[in-house]
């Protein structure tokens, strides 16, 4: 009897369970990353010789958005950007905020760093205001920082903040904003104001 339970194969049942593969929404696709507005600033300060030559989210999304800001002794660009923040004051401004990264050669310097970017299309007025913030870290090796910020009044029509749809589509491109290059009037206050410091290794400090 041993030797016939031996010879006895034990069979086991086995239930195999298909496995279902779902896709939610197509999740292989990298969604774009949609604006809640766009924002164009083409603008010449003849006073300052400041120049800003701003995209952000162009046709409503994140893709084509940059930044070019020249002024005395610097040039800053931009190398990539946050999803901006927009919206209305109780005074009825039109607020566009963003924040990214680039670059900034400030007195034959380079520097990398990032920056913050808040434009103001003022209700009513003829200037809006274009407020810039950088702060960087040398690429000569010497561990210099820079830290700067300019306040610039451009002309209305020189600053444009357009609202998007739900959609990555606004239905349009924002307006071509075409630069004026005229000094605004004398209104009791400077047209602009900027502050570009640069602290060394040895502690000296560079202002401008």
């Amino acid at each position: 009897m041993e030797d016939k339970k031996k010879g006895q194969k034990t069979e086991i049942e086995v239930t195999v369970k298909p496995i279902i593969n779902v896709n939610v929404g197509n999740t292989s696709k990298k969604k774009k990353k949609c604006c809640a507005c766009s924002a164009t600033v083409n603008s010449f300060n003849e006073a300052d010789n400041t120049t800003f030559r701003i995209q952000i989210c162009p046709n409503c999304s994140m893709e084509g958005s940059s930044l070019f800001v020249q002024s005395t002794d610097i040039i800053i660009t931009s190398s990539s950007f946050n999803l901006p923040k927009c919206y209305t004051t109780m005074e009825g401004d039109t607020v566009l905020e963003v924040s990214g990264s680039g670059f900034a050669n400030f007195i034959g310097l380079p520097f990398q760093g990032t920056f913050t970017l808040m434009l103001v299309e003022r209700a009513g007025v003829e200037e809006d205001d274009v407020l810039f913030a950088f702060a960087g870290i040398g690429l000569d090796n010497s561990t210099s920082t820079l830290l700067g910020s300019i306040h610039e009044f451009v002309p209305d029509e020189d600053l444009s903040i357009t609202p998007c749809n739900n959609g990555c589509s606004c239905g349009s491109p924002p307006p071509v904003v075409q630069p004026t290059s005229k000094v605004l009037a004398a209104t009791g206050k400077p047209r602009g104001m900027r502050r570009m410091v640069i602290v060394k290794p040895d502690g000296e400090v560079i202002t401008r």
